[in-house]
């Protein structure tokens, strides 16, 4: 491999200074000279390979077998854990249900004597003593004392399954802290293993940056996990909202609660709304495009004048977080779901509440008005799965605040919910890994799409009504998720395609006014998908970036610089003519000064030119 600082010089040696190394660790013989580290702090390339490879031994990265043993005793001794915890819920509730069963019959037995429905002539041998024994004295006294024992195991029974849901969340928060240890141990081993493979390069001749495209199709900024996605009504911007994983209850605040806009052709970042002092879990934009709706866990709905990035409004009404919002087709109208089981519908003018929908026992995790604007579509569930959640969808008619219809199918938490365009068919994601899809006026079941191995968090019709996207993943960061989106004909119900490249869950998919765009947002990241090819869309500002290893830039044969300049620098050939030409180049490095000691970088940059030595730092 040539030396990139000394040209025609060949790598030799590896640096191994405790420092970030200027040459970047690849060290030719003018290098070590003029690097002035120590000889025991370098290593030829050989020898180097050598102490890598005994350093893997020792570690021994190539034994997985006690990995492996481990792996599987913890999944059993999970799946057993869930197994006993299931059969004696099941068996506490049978349990309970038996007791008031008793007693409801033992007093709809004397209710129905008082209300003069018995004829003491026709009842059984063993009811007619208990009426003799009423007379005599005994029955009521031996009867009501066993009722207040029932009663009162029943008040010990809720005492302590109160004790254990107090000792569940506490066991829930100490394991998050236990799991963001791990996870930091795992980013340290990926970082290493990234390390490894760059050094791989460096033997097989390879170019750092080859693969760089992949890094550069994200768009970084939030610190915390992207919640919720929007596309602006015009395709240009899309809105972002995070804080803490939506269905992880932690102790510790988010540190990032923040909205963000961003440009969709290039990536970068327009605005950062501040305002929610909690994570935010919903952002919806206006049909007109001028406001943005945005749900929290600190039980407040914002809306956000979108051009100027200021509060317009705060609406307060919530007891809990709220989960979803969603802006009826008109713009008048504002739908909120929360975990204080109920659906909010509020005046956008007025930020006023209209109306309050009542019906679902569990948090209302999502909500979707249809494209007419007259239904709205809720679903339900308990996150907590060891009790049974209210798990189903409902159609309420917005105008009356009536319930329409109950659509019963999913066998767990009902996650995401969205009508297709036409608004004849209404999609809905759940825990049970299904999606599914609905006749919205019959109710019916029309299809099950299975494919996903994990909780599918968010469905989304493309707005051509022809395919619909699907993101999923796992809750518990122990369990390997799905981590996938996946394209479906709506049609025929198949999977079109598997979009791979989130490494955590995808809690949110939204379409492109245009469907051609899909955009996605997970912990790890917000990504923008080719929906025809499924690729990751490579943002136009960072396209100079993507270098090929195979590309040769042109050099003069011979240094003309060299009576005013040190000998070992490559120049460049940007313009024979004296007008400066160049045109969105990529420079890697240099100092760029004419004849009259003029910088010239700055009018590189008016060109459309890039330094990429600063982008290669930054990455």
């Amino acid at each position: 491999m040539n030396c990139t600082h000394h040209n025609g010089n060949q790598v030799s040696m590896i640096c191994l200074a405790p420092h970030k190394c200027y040459y970047q660790r690849r060290l030719c013989a003018v290098c070590f000279y003029e690097h002035e580290v120590k000889k025991k702090q370098t290593a030829p390339i050989e020898i180097f390979q050598g102490m890598v490879l005994q350093k893997l031994k020792e570690l021994k990265v190539n034994d997985s077998s006690e990995l492996t043993t481990q792996r599987m005793n913890f999944k059993e001794m999970v799946t057993s854990t869930q197994k006993k915890i299931k059969q004696i819920w099941d068996e506490l509730a049978e349990s309970i249900k038996q007791i008031y069963e008793v007693v409801e019959i033992e007093d709809k037995f004397y209710l129905n004597f008082i209300n003069g429905n018995v004829n003491p002539i026709e009842l059984s041998y063993t009811d007619l003593d208990k009426l003799v024994q009423i007379i005599i004295g005994k029955t009521l006294d031996v009867t009501d004392n066993q009722k207040k024992s029932y009663l009162e195991q029943l008040e010990l029974t809720k005492k302590y399954w109160q004790e254990t849901q107090a000792l569940y969340q506490k066991f829930n928060t100490e394991l998050m802290d236990v799991l963001q240890f791990i996870k930091k141990k795992v980013t340290n081993q990926q970082e290493n293993i990234q390390l490894l493979k760059e050094i791989k390069q460096v033997y097989n001749g390879k170019c750092k940056w080859k693969n760089m495209k992949h890094e550069l199709n994200k768009l970084d900024g939030h610190s915390s996990c992207v919640n919720s996605v929007c596309f602006s009504p015009d395709g240009t911007t899309l809105a972002s909202g995070s804080g803490n994983s939506p269905f992880i209850y932690n102790s510790k605040k988010s540190l990032d609660n923040s909205i963000r806009l961003w440009n969709v052709k290039t990536g970068q970042q327009k605005a950062m709304l501040d305002g929610h002092s909690d994570s935010v879990l919903s952002v919806c934009f206006s049909p007109d495009g001028t406001t943005l709706a945005s749900g929290s866990e600190d039980k407040s709905i914002c809306l956000w004048d979108v051009k100027t990035g200021q509060q317009n409004a705060k609406l307060d009404g919530h007891s809990d977080y709220v989960r979803s919002v969603c802006f009826s087709p008109d713009g008048t109208k504002l739908a909120s779901g929360s975990d204080d089981n109920s659906i909010r519908l509020w005046d956008v003018k007025t930020g006023q509440q209209k109306a309050k929908l009542d019906g679902h026992s569990n948090d209302v995790n999502t909500v979707c008005f249809s494209p007419d604007g007259t239904t709205l579509a809720s679903g339900s569930g308990n996150v907590n799965s060891l009790i049974q959640g209210d798990n189903s969808i409902r159609l309420w008619d917005v105008k009356t605040g009536q319930q329409n219809a109950k659509l019963e199918g999913h066998s767990s938490y009902v996650r995401s919910v969205c009508f297709s365009p036409d608004g004849t068919k209404l999609a809905s994601g759940s825990d049970d890994n299904s999606i599914r899809l609905w006749d919205v006026k019959t109710g019916q079941l029309t299809a099950k799409l299975d494919g996903h191995s994990s909780q599918v968090y968010s469905v989304c019709f493309s707005p051509d009504g022809t395919t619909l996207a699907s993101g999923s993943g796992n809750v518990n960061s122990l369990i390997q998720g799905d981590n996938s989106i996946r394209l479906w004909d709506v049609k025929t119900g198949e999977q079109k395609a598997q979009l791979d490249g989130h490494s955590e869950s995808i809690w949110s998919v939204c379409f492109s006014p245009d469907s051609t765009t899909l955009a996605s947002g997970s912990y790890d990241s917000i990504r923008l998908w080719d929906v025809e090819t499924g690729q990751q869309i490579l943002l136009s500002h960072n396209r100079h970036i993507e270098i090929s290893a195979q590309s040769k830039l042109p050099i003069f044969p011979n240094n003309i610089l060299s009576g005013s300049a040190n000998s070992n620098i490559t120049i460049l050939q940007i313009s024979q003519n004296p007008t400066l030409e160049a045109q969105g180049a990529l420079i890697l490095k240099g100092e760029f000064i004419n004849y009259q000691g003029i910088d010239l970088r700055s009018q590189f940059k008016s060109k459309g030119s890039c330094f990429l030595e600063s982008q290669i730092d930054q990455n």
